[in-house]
């Protein structure tokens, strides 16, 4: 089994891993620079900017003052040209790269917390499979000393060899039973592999977690409120809303003046005129009909605003129903390795019992086959709940913001 030859990983050092060599992170980590940039560009277009223009040309004239009647000459002329970003326009493009941005931010937590909680469900299914695999070999041995003692007291006189014949049985199934454990926990070691994002086979033993969290001071309110400030979709939504507010005023100002300076120096060999001309002008250029893009622009706007809005109380339902099951469900899960635990340890104890009856000729061995079927499904059945409730619980603590990992999910 692969997960027996490694070093060993416990969840926060999978967790730290899965972050890192994750495909669906690092694929996320690059939308998200891609929207940093932009908001750059955005504030670049804020800035002032200069271009230089020279234009050279060649002129025939005829003088209307002669002498001389006619002249040939040349005229180059050079500019700078300064526009100069006034107005809320460029402000405005900022907030909506800005808010791009935030929702970039948002899906690339959500993907984190998607990845995390992959490798949550992965980690405990192959500590589950190690347990089940365990269980196994423990009923394995278990019927196998119980068909060793049986042809001892077959051989010694004190059974008959019908006892010998019903101890071989549970040999047979519990031999199957490690066999297909074996490749449920390989399967399971894989499939963490997997979701950390590295070869099938990278050899590793996972470390059991221990005990059941304690959710003891964890309300639904709380896992609700916290679960609808963190959540994804309402994240993104928000920032929508703030994108399209943004855009709403700026279709608004379309009227607004663009300003630019402007530095000529013009040299001519006319000897009529100037044969040099140094000029600054200021420009101001005021728009007086932007043929209803304006408006359409506006109207674009506001229907995308009122859209985000309606997802986003959407998204906010979404979340608290998404917080209240995944609450119930580690609470419940938690009640249920209880009940399961108390279970076990009954049919562990009346195990011992019949065994020890069994020994002094008090109980048959169909009575102890018996005790050991109901000891084996209810420890089948706790291994599974316990399990379930580490996964439960865990993924309630991702939900909410408590659990901490290396890789700073929180």
């Amino acid at each position: 089994m692969f997960a027996a030859d490694g070093p060993e990983l416990t969840l926060e050092q999978a967790i730290s891993v899965g972050l890192k060599t994750n495909p669906d992170i690092i694929a996320a980590d690059r939308q998200l620079a891609a929207a940093r940039t932009r908001v750059n560009q955005a504030i670049d277009q804020g800035h002032p900017t200069v271009s230089f223009n020279s234009m050279v040309s060649g002129s025939n004239a005829d003088v209307g003052q002669p002498p001389p009647n006619s002249e040939s000459f040349g005229t180059m002329q050079n500019s700078i040209v300064v526009p100069l970003p006034i107005g809320r326009k460029p402000h405005l493009a900022v907030v909506q790269a800005s808010a791009q941005m935030d929702a970039s931010a948002a899906q690339y937590a959500g993907v984190r917390t998607a990845v995390v909680n992959g490798i949550i469900t992965a980690f405990y299914d192959l500590l589950r499979k190690q347990a089940l695999l365990r269980d196994a070999e423990f009923v394995q041995s278990e019927a196998q000393r119980q068909l060793d003692e049986a042809r001892l007291r077959n051989n010694a006189g004190d059974v008959p060899e019908l006892d010998v014949l019903r101890s071989e049985i549970p040999v047979s199934t519990a031999q199957a039973s490690v066999l297909q454990a074996q490749s449920d926990a390989d399967i399971a070691n894989q499939a963490l592999n997997a979701a950390l994002g590295r070869d099938l086979d990278t050899p590793f033993t996972a470390q059991d977690a221990g005990s059941l969290p304690d959710l003891s001071s964890v309300t639904e309110a709380d896992v609700r409120l916290r679960a609808q400030q963190r959540a994804t979709d309402v994240l993104v939504a928000k920032s929508k809303i703030a994108e399209e507010d943004a855009a709403l005023v700026s279709s608004k100002l379309w009227r607004e003046p663009q300003l630019s300076l402007q530095a000529i120096d013009a040299r001519s060999g006319d000897v009529t005129g100037f044969y040099r001309l140094d000029s600054i002008q200021a420009s101001v250029t005021i728009p007086l009909s932007d043929g209803g893009l304006g408006r359409d622009q506006g109207r674009e706007a506001q229907a995308a605003g009122d859209q985000a809005k309606q997802q986003l109380a959407s998204a906010l339902l979404a979340a608290s129903a998404a917080a209240s099951a995944s609450y119930r469900t580690a609470i419940s899960a938690r009640l249920q390795t209880d009940a399961a635990k108390q279970a076990m340890d009954i049919a562990q104890s009346a195990y011992d019992k019949v065994v020890i009856g069994y020994h002094n000729g008090l109980f048959p061995l169909t009575d102890v086959l018996s005790a050991q079927s109901a000891l084996i499904s209810t420890k089948s059945t706790y291994t599974q709940d316990f399990y379930n409730a580490q996964v439960a619980s865990a993924l309630l603590e991702v939900l909410i913001g408590s659990a901490v990992s290396p890789g700073g999910v929180r």
